[in-house]
Protein backbone atom coordinates (compact mmCIF):
# COMPACT_ATOMS: atom_id res chain seq x y z
CA UNK A 1 0.00 0.00 0.00
CA UNK A 2 1.07 3.66 0.19
CA UNK A 3 3.80 5.34 2.24
CA UNK A 4 3.87 8.70 3.93
CA UNK A 5 4.88 10.40 7.15
CA UNK A 6 2.29 11.37 9.72
CA UNK A 7 1.44 14.08 12.17
CA UNK A 8 0.34 12.82 15.56
CA UNK A 9 -1.79 14.79 18.05
CA UNK A 10 0.07 15.40 21.29
CA UNK A 11 -1.77 13.80 24.21
CA UNK A 12 -0.75 13.37 27.82
CA UNK A 13 0.30 9.81 28.67
CA UNK A 14 0.01 7.60 31.71
CA UNK A 15 1.97 4.38 32.12
CA UNK A 16 0.07 1.20 32.87
CA UNK A 17 1.07 -1.98 34.67
CA UNK A 18 3.33 -4.39 32.81
CA UNK A 19 4.53 -7.96 33.26
CA UNK A 20 8.09 -9.20 33.62
CA UNK A 21 8.70 -8.75 29.89
CA UNK A 22 8.90 -5.00 30.54
CA UNK A 23 6.50 -4.27 27.72
CA UNK A 24 5.32 -0.71 28.14
CA UNK A 25 2.00 0.65 26.97
CA UNK A 26 0.94 4.23 27.53
CA UNK A 27 -2.67 5.25 28.03
CA UNK A 28 -3.54 8.68 26.68
CA UNK A 29 -6.73 10.27 27.94
CA UNK A 30 -8.48 13.40 26.80
CA UNK A 31 -11.56 15.04 28.25
CA UNK A 32 -14.25 16.02 25.76
CA UNK A 33 -16.37 18.92 26.93
CA UNK A 34 -18.83 19.09 24.06
CA UNK A 35 -20.99 16.64 22.16
CA UNK A 36 -23.60 14.08 23.02
CA UNK A 37 -23.76 10.55 24.36
CA UNK A 38 -20.53 9.17 25.79
CA UNK A 39 -18.58 12.32 24.94
CA UNK A 40 -19.87 14.32 27.91
CA UNK A 41 -17.44 12.80 30.35
CA UNK A 42 -13.85 11.70 30.59
CA UNK A 43 -13.33 7.97 30.15
CA UNK A 44 -10.32 5.91 31.05
CA UNK A 45 -9.81 2.42 29.68
CA UNK A 46 -7.10 0.74 31.71
CA UNK A 47 -4.82 -1.89 30.22
CA UNK A 48 -2.80 -4.57 31.96
CA UNK A 49 -0.37 -6.74 30.02
CA UNK A 50 -1.14 -10.46 30.42
CA UNK A 51 0.76 -12.55 27.89
CA UNK A 52 1.81 -13.04 24.29
CA UNK A 53 1.50 -15.87 21.77
CA UNK A 54 3.01 -16.61 18.35
CA UNK A 55 1.65 -14.84 15.29
CA UNK A 56 2.48 -16.21 11.82
CA UNK A 57 5.05 -13.71 10.58
CA UNK A 58 4.03 -14.19 6.95
CA UNK A 59 0.51 -12.86 7.68
CA UNK A 60 -0.06 -9.30 6.48
CA UNK A 61 -2.78 -8.57 9.04
CA UNK A 62 -5.78 -6.58 7.83
CA UNK A 63 -8.51 -7.65 10.26
CA UNK A 64 -8.74 -9.55 13.54
CA UNK A 65 -11.76 -10.65 15.58
CA UNK A 66 -13.23 -13.33 17.81
CA UNK A 67 -16.38 -15.24 16.89
CA UNK A 68 -17.79 -18.15 18.90
CA UNK A 69 -14.59 -18.45 20.93
CA UNK A 70 -12.38 -18.68 17.84
CA UNK A 71 -9.88 -16.14 16.57
CA UNK A 72 -10.18 -15.08 12.92
CA UNK A 73 -7.71 -13.11 10.85
CA UNK A 74 -7.98 -11.46 7.45
CA UNK A 75 -4.65 -11.21 5.65
CA UNK A 76 -3.90 -9.06 2.63
CA UNK A 77 -1.64 -8.61 -0.41
CA UNK A 78 -2.42 -9.63 -3.96
CA UNK A 79 -1.95 -13.36 -4.43
CA UNK A 80 -1.84 -13.99 -0.67
CA UNK A 81 -5.19 -12.68 0.61
CA UNK A 82 -7.20 -15.07 2.76
CA UNK A 83 -9.49 -15.45 5.74
CA UNK A 84 -7.98 -17.59 8.50
CA UNK A 85 -9.93 -19.42 11.22
CA UNK A 86 -7.67 -20.48 14.06
CA UNK A 87 -7.99 -23.79 15.84
CA UNK A 88 -9.35 -24.03 19.39
CA UNK A 89 -6.01 -22.98 20.90
CA UNK A 90 -6.27 -19.66 18.98
CA UNK A 91 -2.60 -20.11 18.09
CA UNK A 92 -2.62 -22.66 15.27
CA UNK A 93 -4.08 -21.55 11.91
CA UNK A 94 -6.87 -23.83 10.78
CA UNK A 95 -9.40 -23.41 7.98
CA UNK A 96 -8.30 -20.94 5.30
CA UNK A 97 -10.40 -19.39 2.56
CA UNK A 98 -8.07 -17.92 -0.05
CA UNK A 99 -9.27 -15.08 -2.27
CA UNK A 100 -8.56 -14.83 -5.97
CA UNK A 101 -5.20 -13.32 -6.85
CA UNK A 102 -6.95 -10.20 -8.16
CA UNK A 103 -8.22 -9.31 -4.66
CA UNK A 104 -6.41 -7.54 -1.83
CA UNK A 105 -8.24 -8.46 1.39
CA UNK A 106 -8.84 -5.90 4.11
CA UNK A 107 -10.88 -5.82 7.34
CA UNK A 108 -13.30 -8.53 8.40
CA UNK A 109 -15.88 -9.15 11.12
CA UNK A 110 -18.81 -11.35 12.11
CA UNK A 111 -22.28 -9.87 11.73
CA UNK A 112 -25.64 -11.55 12.23
CA UNK A 113 -24.35 -15.12 11.78
CA UNK A 114 -22.20 -14.31 8.76
CA UNK A 115 -18.56 -13.27 8.42
CA UNK A 116 -17.82 -10.41 6.04
CA UNK A 117 -14.44 -9.61 4.53
CA UNK A 118 -13.63 -6.39 2.68
CA UNK A 119 -11.38 -5.89 -0.32
CA UNK A 120 -9.20 -2.83 -0.76
CA UNK A 121 -10.15 -1.46 -4.20
CA UNK A 122 -12.48 -4.05 -5.72
CA UNK A 123 -15.63 -2.68 -4.03
CA UNK A 124 -16.62 -6.20 -2.98
CA UNK A 125 -17.23 -7.74 0.44
CA UNK A 126 -17.01 -11.52 0.60
CA UNK A 127 -19.26 -13.41 3.02
CA UNK A 128 -18.94 -16.77 4.76
CA UNK A 129 -21.23 -18.87 6.92
CA UNK A 130 -20.93 -21.82 9.28
CA UNK A 131 -18.05 -23.60 10.95
CA UNK A 132 -16.44 -24.46 7.59
CA UNK A 133 -16.62 -20.86 6.28
CA UNK A 134 -18.91 -21.75 3.41
CA UNK A 135 -19.02 -18.86 0.90
CA UNK A 136 -22.39 -17.08 0.62
CA UNK A 137 -23.50 -13.89 -1.09
CA UNK A 138 -21.64 -10.78 0.01
CA UNK A 139 -22.25 -7.21 -1.09
CA UNK A 140 -20.75 -4.35 -3.06
CA UNK A 141 -19.80 -0.87 -1.86
CA UNK A 142 -18.35 2.33 -3.27
CA UNK A 143 -14.82 3.49 -2.60
CA UNK A 144 -12.06 1.65 -0.80
CA UNK A 145 -12.49 -0.86 2.01
CA UNK A 146 -10.07 -0.73 4.96
CA UNK A 147 -11.57 -1.79 8.31
CA UNK A 148 -14.84 -3.45 9.32
CA UNK A 149 -16.69 -4.11 12.57
CA UNK A 150 -20.25 -4.75 13.74
CA UNK A 151 -22.35 -3.31 16.56
CA UNK A 152 -24.80 -6.20 16.20
CA UNK A 153 -27.34 -4.16 14.26
CA UNK A 154 -25.18 -2.65 11.54
CA UNK A 155 -21.70 -2.79 10.05
CA UNK A 156 -19.12 -0.01 10.39
CA UNK A 157 -16.64 0.45 7.54
CA UNK A 158 -13.51 2.60 7.33
CA UNK A 159 -12.12 3.66 3.96
CA UNK A 160 -8.90 5.50 4.79
CA UNK A 161 -10.56 8.87 5.30
CA UNK A 162 -11.90 10.46 8.49
CA UNK A 163 -15.31 8.91 7.76
CA UNK A 164 -16.79 5.75 9.26
CA UNK A 165 -19.74 4.44 7.24
CA UNK A 166 -22.63 2.55 8.81
CA UNK A 167 -24.04 -0.16 6.51
CA UNK A 168 -26.69 -2.84 6.57
CA UNK A 169 -25.92 -6.48 5.69
CA UNK A 170 -26.57 -5.73 2.01
CA UNK A 171 -24.05 -2.91 1.91
CA UNK A 172 -26.65 -0.13 1.89
CA UNK A 173 -25.43 3.03 3.60
CA UNK A 174 -27.36 3.87 6.76
CA UNK A 175 -25.27 6.81 7.92
CA UNK A 176 -21.76 8.05 8.60
CA UNK A 177 -19.71 9.91 11.17
CA UNK A 178 -16.61 12.07 10.84
CA UNK A 179 -13.94 11.15 13.38
CA UNK A 180 -12.30 14.10 15.10
CA UNK A 181 -10.03 15.05 17.96
CA UNK A 182 -10.20 18.51 19.53
CA UNK A 183 -12.00 19.84 16.48
CA UNK A 184 -9.58 18.35 13.93
CA UNK A 185 -10.55 15.46 11.67
CA UNK A 186 -8.54 12.25 11.95
CA UNK A 187 -8.05 10.28 8.75
CA UNK A 188 -6.31 7.03 7.72
CA UNK A 189 -8.65 5.05 9.98
CA UNK A 190 -8.01 1.38 9.43
CA UNK A 191 -8.84 -1.82 11.34
CA UNK A 192 -11.90 -1.44 13.61
CA UNK A 193 -13.28 -3.26 16.65
CA UNK A 194 -16.59 -2.65 18.46
CA UNK A 195 -16.16 -3.01 22.24
CA UNK A 196 -19.06 -2.34 24.62
CA UNK A 197 -20.49 0.58 22.68
CA UNK A 198 -17.17 2.09 21.56
CA UNK A 199 -15.21 1.81 18.32
CA UNK A 200 -11.52 1.02 18.70
CA UNK A 201 -9.57 1.98 15.57
CA UNK A 202 -6.08 1.54 14.22
CA UNK A 203 -4.72 4.38 12.13
CA UNK A 204 -2.39 3.57 9.24
CA UNK A 205 1.26 4.31 10.11
CA UNK A 206 0.28 5.28 13.66
CA UNK A 207 1.30 3.42 16.82
CA UNK A 208 -1.83 4.40 18.73
CA UNK A 209 -5.28 2.83 18.93
CA UNK A 210 -8.04 5.43 19.03
CA UNK A 211 -11.28 4.99 20.98
CA UNK A 212 -14.21 6.64 19.23
CA UNK A 213 -17.69 7.57 20.42
CA UNK A 214 -19.93 6.28 17.58
CA UNK A 215 -22.65 8.80 18.45
CA UNK A 216 -20.44 11.83 17.80
CA UNK A 217 -17.24 10.69 16.08
CA UNK A 218 -15.22 12.19 18.95
CA UNK A 219 -12.00 10.45 19.99
CA UNK A 220 -12.22 10.11 23.76
CA UNK A 221 -8.92 8.34 24.41
CA UNK A 222 -5.91 6.83 22.69
CA UNK A 223 -3.76 3.86 23.65
CA UNK A 224 -0.09 4.17 22.69
CA UNK A 225 1.57 0.91 21.61
CA UNK A 226 4.83 2.47 20.39
CA UNK A 227 6.90 0.16 22.57
CA UNK A 228 5.42 -2.90 20.82
CA UNK A 229 5.36 -1.48 17.31
CA UNK A 230 8.87 -0.02 17.32
CA UNK A 231 10.59 -3.43 17.49
CA UNK A 232 8.57 -4.64 14.48
CA UNK A 233 9.03 -1.41 12.52
CA UNK A 234 12.79 -1.71 12.86
CA UNK A 235 12.52 -4.85 10.72
CA UNK A 236 10.28 -3.27 8.06
CA UNK A 237 8.43 0.06 8.14
CA UNK A 238 5.40 -1.69 6.63
CA UNK A 239 5.06 -3.81 9.80
CA UNK A 240 2.54 -1.38 11.21
CA UNK A 241 0.23 -1.84 14.16
CA UNK A 242 -2.96 -3.28 12.67
CA UNK A 243 -5.09 -5.82 14.48
CA UNK A 244 -7.56 -5.44 17.35
CA UNK A 245 -9.65 -8.34 18.64
CA UNK A 246 -11.85 -8.31 21.74
CA UNK A 247 -12.56 -11.59 23.53
CA UNK A 248 -15.61 -10.83 25.71
CA UNK A 249 -15.37 -14.10 27.63
CA UNK A 250 -11.86 -13.50 28.93
CA UNK A 251 -12.12 -9.70 28.74
CA UNK A 252 -8.82 -9.74 26.87
CA UNK A 253 -7.79 -7.36 24.12
CA UNK A 254 -5.58 -8.99 21.47
CA UNK A 255 -3.17 -6.74 19.58
CA UNK A 256 -0.91 -7.45 16.61
CA UNK A 257 0.32 -5.91 13.36
CA UNK A 258 1.25 -6.67 9.78
CA UNK A 259 3.87 -9.46 9.72
CA UNK A 260 4.35 -9.21 13.48
CA UNK A 261 5.93 -12.11 15.32
CA UNK A 262 3.43 -12.11 18.17
CA UNK A 263 -0.08 -11.49 19.39
CA UNK A 264 -0.18 -9.51 22.65
CA UNK A 265 -2.98 -10.00 25.17
CA UNK A 266 -4.05 -7.27 27.58
CA UNK A 267 -6.70 -7.20 30.27
CA UNK A 268 -9.00 -4.34 29.33
CA UNK A 269 -10.73 -2.66 32.26
CA UNK A 270 -13.81 -0.98 30.84
CA UNK A 271 -15.23 2.26 32.32
CA UNK A 272 -18.19 1.70 34.61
Amino acid sequence: MRFFDQDRPELSRKSCRTASTFLLVFISTICVSQGTGHAHEERLFELEYVSSSPHPQTYFTQGLFFYQDRLYESIGKYGESALIKYQADNITPGIQRKLGDEYFAEGATNHQDNIYQLTWQAGKAFAYQGTMLTPVDGFGYEGEGWGLTSDGDSLWLSNGTDKLLRLDANGNKLGEISVHLNGNTVDRLNELEWINGWIFANRWYDTRIYIIDPATGEIVQSLDFTSLASRELRVDRNNVLNGIAWDPDSQLLWITGKNWQKFYQFKLHLPE
